[in-house]
């Protein structure tokens, strides 16, 4: 890698700018899941794919930290990544916990959604950044925290939701949780990522990895819409819950 030091200008404002402007397909899917007539039957999908998401998330940022901790010799980035990933892993653990505690607000027995097997997208998104953080560079995953973290549903936009799918309060507490604590935790990711001494290919890393993240879950997002369509279009009704 090149060891050329990027400027002083804002790391972060650039790389929401693009994340924004690749994101368009990711926000027509989420409103494609939001606005469909049966997004209260959607939902528990939404749930099953983010808590699929969120258990391998905080292995992740260890497996992270490990590797930048290997290279903490001769890598000016370790030490300050380490810090921001080590306070994230804290703050993060027991998400995935909540998540099935929300499926279980609909009657979803929490061994039901740990037996089905992961969608193909999911294991995507977070098996490429382990390839990434294992047998490149560690920094990838900051690509995929940026876009993780980003963007979270206000507090009114999750009491709009509960509204107008008539599901249970309980059903939504991981939402309305995160649409408090994740404003500090992008702080803390544009912190971490406009002070990093990161290199241009170090950037590129980010970049590639955001990418990823961003069309993955896109593809994610589609297929709870898609899969519900198909499995509802027979003539015999499929059983409930429906997990995509």
């Amino acid at each position: 890698m090149r060891s050329s030091v990027v400027g002083e200008e804002r790391r972060s404002a650039r790389f929401h700018a693009k994340r924004r402007f690749l994101s368009a397909r990711l926000a027509a899917a989420n409103d494609r899941i939001w606005n469909h007539p049966q997004a209260a039957r959607l939902y528990p999908s939404v749930l099953f794919r983010a808590h699929c998401i969120s258990r391998a998330s905080v292995p992740l940022l260890f497996t992270a930290m490990a590797r930048l901790e290997s290279l903490r010799d001769h890598e000016p980035a370790a030490v300050g990544l380490i810090e921001y990933l080590t306070q994230l892993a804290a703050e993060e653990t027991g998400h995935d916990e909540w998540l099935l505690e929300d499926l279980e607000g609909l009657g979803i027995a929490r061994q039901e959604v740990l037996s089905r097997v992961p969608p193909i997208a999911v294991a995507s998104l977070v098996g490429g950044q382990y390839y990434w953080v294992l047998h490149h560079h560690p920094v990838a995953v900051l690509g995929f925290i940026g876009v993780l973290e980003a963007d979270p549903p206000s507090p009114e936009k999750v009491e709009d939701a509960i509204r107008r799918t008539g599901l249970p309060r309980t059903a939504f507490r991981s939402f309305l949780r995160h649409s408090v604590i994740e404003p500090a935790h992008n702080r803390l990711f544009d912190h971490a990522l406009d002070t990093a001494p990161l290199t241009d290919d170090h950037l590129a890393l980010v970049g590639v990895s955001m990418i990823s993240a961003v069309h993955l879950l896109s593809v994610s997002a589609e297929e709870i819409v898609d899969l519900y369509e198909i499995k509802t279009s027979g003539a015999a009704p499929p059983p409930e819950p429906l997990l995509c």
